[in-house]
C-alpha cells in the first residue's frame, strides 16, 4: 500500500540541551546559535579530497554541536557564515559526539550578529577551588564530583604538540588536568583564560599517580569529555590575563605543586642530557632529560616527539625553566608548553668567564660522557653528535667520528673558554686521527663569540693537524699558536665535519694549553 509525498515535515524547535536520544534522527530547529570562531574562514567540507568536516557550533550560553558535512555535498566549497542565527537539521550520535546533518545549506540562516558565549553568570554558592573539590576525593578511586563549578585558569598550552587532549588549570590552591577529546584546545583555551568548569558529569581519576578530571559517563577506557560537550563543560569566562609561574627549588616541590606552572632557577641539563634533542622524531618517540641544579638535585623534563621542538638541540648553558609539573609512577616530570620557556644562556654550574691560563687534559670525566666542563661549549650544528670523552691506557681525551652515524651529516664544535690574550697569549693541544676516510678536523678562532656558534665570525687557525700519513691513534703536536693579532678576547673551536656514508674518520684531541 503506498503513501503520499509532498508532505511537509515540521521540525521541532529546541535548545543544544536538548538534544536528548529521544529525538534521535528526527529533524531539529535551532535558533541563536552560531559556528565557533576556529571554524570561521572555513568552507563546509574539503570538495577537492572529498572529505567530511565537523564543524562546531555554539549558542550563547557556550552550549556547543558538531555539524557534520560531506565533502561531496553541493555546498562543500561555500564559507560557513559568520553571523548568529537560526538551522534546520538532522540529529543524531556518532560514538559518544552529538552532531547535526545538513539537508541543505538553504536551511542555515546565520543573518544575525555574533553573541559572546564567553559571558558567564555563575552563582557564587556554586563555585568552589581546587582544594576543595579535593577534599571528596578517594585517592586511587574514581570519585564522581557534585553539581559544582571550578572556578580556575589555564596553564597548560598543545599549541607546540606537547600537550596532547589535555587541558591543565589551576588556581591559588593547586591545579588539575583535564581530559578532553579534542584537538587545538590553544584555540579557545589559550594559557590565561580564565575558565569555570561544571563539575556535574566528572570525574576524579589517578592516571600513575596523576590526579586527572575525567568525564563519567564516557564508555572508553580513557574518559576523555566529547568534542561536542566541551563547551558546554568547561566555560570561558570574559577574564583573561597572565599567569606567573611559582618559583621553585628541585629539592622543595612537592606533590602539592601538581599540575600547576612551575618555575625553577638555577638549572641546567644534565651532562648526558645537554646538547640532546629534545624528544625523538624519527620513530616520534617521547625522551626524558635530566635537570639538575648546582647541588645535585635532579627532575625529569619530559617532551613528545611530537611536539614542534622536539628536534630542537637542548642547550649547554645553566638558566631557568617554566613548566607544568606532572608525575608518573613517582617520579615528578616538567612539561614545556613551548622551547620559548627555557631560557638558558649563562654559565654552567662552577664555570667562570675564563681568561687565565689553563691545561685540559679531559680526565675528570667518565668514559663516554658528553664533555661539559667549565667555560667550554660543546655542541652539534648538524646531526646529534658531540664530542665526547674516552680514554685509553689510562689517559682521557676527547673523541668524535661520524662512523655509523643515525643522522647523514655530523658537525660539531667543541669550543674552549674565553682567552685573554693579554694575559694568556698562545694555545697548543694535540690531535689524532683513526680509521682515515678525509680530514674532518679544523680549528678556528673568533672574538665575538658569545655561546652561539652559528653566529661568530671564525677565523681559521693555522694549526699543524693529524693526517692519514701519521696512522691510527699517533697523537701530533699543533705547535705553538699565538693569539694575540686575533682580538683581546678569543675563543678557539675544535670543528669536526663528516658524513655517515663515507666520511667518517674518528678525530682526538688532547692536552690542550693555553698560557
Amino acid at each position: 500500500m503506498g503513501g503520499t509525498t509532498g508532505n511537509d515535515v515540521e521540525p521541532e524547535l529546541i535548545t543544544l540541551d536538548q538534544l536528548t536520544p529521544d529525538r534521535l534522527n528526527t529533524l531539529i530547529k535551532l535558533e541563536n546559535i552560531q559556528f565557533a570562531n576556529n571554524a570561521l574562514g572555513e568552507t563546509f567540507a574539503d570538495a577537492e579530497n572529498l572529505l567530511s568536516i565537523n564543524h562546531t557550533l555554539e549558542d550563547c550560553s557556550g552550549n556547543n554541536v558538531l555539524l557534520r558535512s560531506s565533502g561531496f555535498s553541493d555546498f562543500a566549497t561555500r564559507l560557513v557564515p559568520e553571523g548568529n542565527g537560526s538551522l534546520i537539521a538532522i540529529y543524531g550520535v556518532f560514538g559518544s559526539d552529538k552532531q547535526l546533518l545538513l539537508r541543505d545549506v538553504e536551511e542555515v540562516q546565520f543573518d544575525a550578529e555574533r553573541c559572546d558565549p564567553n559571558s558567564v553568570t555563575i552563582n557564587e554558592e556554586d563555585i568552589i577551588t581546587v582544594a576543595e573539590m579535593f577534599q571528596s576525593y578517594v585517592p586511587g578511586v574514581e570519585t564522581p564530583l557534585d553539581d559544582k563549578f571550578l572556578q580556575a585558569t589555564v596553564t597548560s598550552s598543545d599549541e607546540a604538540g606537547n600537550f596532547f587532549k589535555s587541558l591543565v588549570v589551576q588556581d591559588a590552591t593547586g591545579g588539575i588536568a583535564i581530559l578532553v577529546d579534542e584537538f587545538d584546545l590553544y584555540e579557545n583555551y589559550p594559557p590565561g583564560q580564565e575558565v569555570y568548569v561544571a563539575l556535574r558529569e566528572l570525574c576524579i581519576s589517578d592516571y600513575n599517580g596523576l590526579p586527572q578530571l575525567c568525564y563519567t559517563n564516557s564508555t572508553s577506557s580513557v574518559k576523555r569529555i566529547p568534542s561536542s560537550q566541551v563547551g558546554n563543560i568547561i566555560l570561558r569566562s570574559s577574564n583573561f590575563g597572565e599567569i606567573t609561574p611559582v618559583v621553585k627549588t628541585i629539592d622543595n616541590i612537592s606533590l602539592s605543586d601538581l599540575n600547576t606552572l612551575v618555575q625553577l632557577n638555577d638549572i641546567q641539563f644534565a651532562p648526558s642530557s645537554a646538547s640532546m634533542t629534545y624528544a625523538d622524531t624519527e620513530n616520534q618517540f617521547s625522551v626524558n632529560h635530566t635537570l639538575e641544579d648546582c647541588d645535585g638535585n635532579t627532575i625529569v623534563l619530559r617532551t613528545s616527539g611530537f611536539a614542534d621542538f622536539a628536534g630542537n638541540i637542548t642547550p649547554t648553558g645553566n638558566g631557568s625553566l617554566t613548566g607544568v609539573l606532572q608525575i608518573f609512577s613517582g617520579t615528578l616530570q616538567m612539561y614545556l608548553r613551548d622551547v620559548s620557556d627555557v631560557n638558558m644562556n649563562n654559565n654552567r654550574c662552577g664555570q667562570t668567564g675564563g681568561g687565565g691560563a689553563f691545561y685540559e687534559e679531559f680526565e675528570g670525566l667518565n668514559d663516554f660522557d658528553n664533555i661539559f666542563l667549565p667555560g667550554w661549549t660543546n655542541v652539534a650544528t648538524k646531526g646529534d653528535r658531540i664530542w665526547i670523552k674516552r680514554s685509553f691506557d689510562n689517559n682521557g681525551f676527547a673523541e668524535t667520528e661520524a662512523f655509523q652515524d643515525s643522522n647523514p651529516e655530523t658537525e660539531n664544535w667543541l669550543v674552549t673558554p674565553t682567552i685573554v690574550t693579554s694575559e694568556t697569549a698562545s694555545i697548543s693541544f694535540k690531535s689524532a686521527i683513526a680509521f682515515f676516510e678525509h680530514d674532518g678536523l679544523s680549528v678556528w678562532v673568533a672574538n665575538d663569540f658569545n655561546g652561539d656558534v652559528s653566529g661568530a665570525n671564525w677565523m681559521p687557525l693555522p694549526a699543524t693537524l693529524a693526517k692519514e700519513s701519521d696512522g691510527n691513534f699517533n697523537w701530533v703536536g699543533s705547535g705553538v699558536i699565538n693569539l694575540t693579532g686575533f682580538g683581546a678576547e678569543v675563543h678557539v673551536a675544535f670543528k669536526y665535519e663528516g658524513t655517515a656514508a663515507a666520511n667518517t674518520t674518528k678525530v682526538r684531541i688532547d692536552d690542550v694549553r693555553v698560557e
